[in-house]
């Protein structure tokens, strides 16, 4: 089974409210546009795309925890 995946770090309360705000500013600007709810934002570094499983648990994850 494949995965989306991607390596991101999260972001803190305070930057989450900033940026509700902005999109609130542009929601109304920027018609059709998804905006993302502020409890899933985050900053991704890399995206993979679809990863199969397998990889996932195996040691791409040890080396992702040692480097971080």
């Amino acid at each position: 089974m494949k995965h989306r995946s991607f390596l991101a770090f999260d972001i803190n309360e305070a930057m989450r409210s900033e940026l509700s705000q902005v999109i609130a500013l542009l929601s109304t600007k920027a018609k059709g546009v998804r905006w993302v709810k502020p409890e899933l934002m985050h900053c991704t570094l890399r995206f993979f795309g679809e990863v199969e499983e397998e990889i996932l648990t195996g040691r791409l994850s040890e080396v992702v925890a040692q480097a971080v």
